[in-house]
């Protein structure tokens, strides 16, 4: 399993505004946020500098959910449990930004998809939304997105991760 280190992403520039909500990204190593912020942003400009290939993918709940199904929140009861559930037994092939795609489009696509992010992890960063903070936002995703990413084989490090609020 993944081994991180829960981080404060306060101070940073232009999440003042987040400050009371306590946000803590994962994080591998024992840097503090604003040095792993600095080297990411050093490393982006050095790529925009040197016209070199860097490829970032950004991941929250609508590529979790893709990944590993819909998953409750701590937080749901009553008829979002019911919508939960009545979900997974209509499940449409569509998008939240509306993109359609047939069912056999979505499962060769669901094959491909880890092969496209191990390769991502190879050559540039893979921003997670592992975030805890007082709304408990995607914190269901946590856990089965890093057994996800080990049982795909794609190996995430201080090299190719980084924080969703970086992006």
């Amino acid at each position: 399993m993944i081994k991180m280190q829960r981080v404060r992403l306060a101070g940073l520039p232009g999440f003042s505004n987040h400050d009371q909500d306590g946000l803590e990204q994962l994080f591998y190593g024992s840097d503090t946020a604003q040095e792993f912020y600095t080297k990411f942003r050093g490393k982006i400009f050095n790529a925009f500098k040197n016209r070199s290939y860097l490829p970032v993918m950004r991941m929250s709940d609508g590529e979790y959910i893709y990944c590993v199904g819909r998953k409750l929140g701590y937080h749901q009861k009553g008829l979002s449990v019911l919508r939960h559930y009545a979900g997974k037994l209509f499940k449409k092939q569509v998008t939240s930004w509306g993109e359609t795609y047939t069912r056999r489009e979505n499962r060769l696509l669901k094959k491909e998809f880890p092969s496209l992010l191990r390769k991502i992890a190879s050559h540039g960063y893979i921003a997670n939304h592992f975030v805890y903070s007082v709304s408990h936002f995607c914190e269901e995703y946590v856990e089965p997105m890093k057994k996800w990413y080990t049982d795909n084989n794609i190996i995430l490090n201080a090299n190719n991760y980084t924080a969703f609020y970086f992006v």
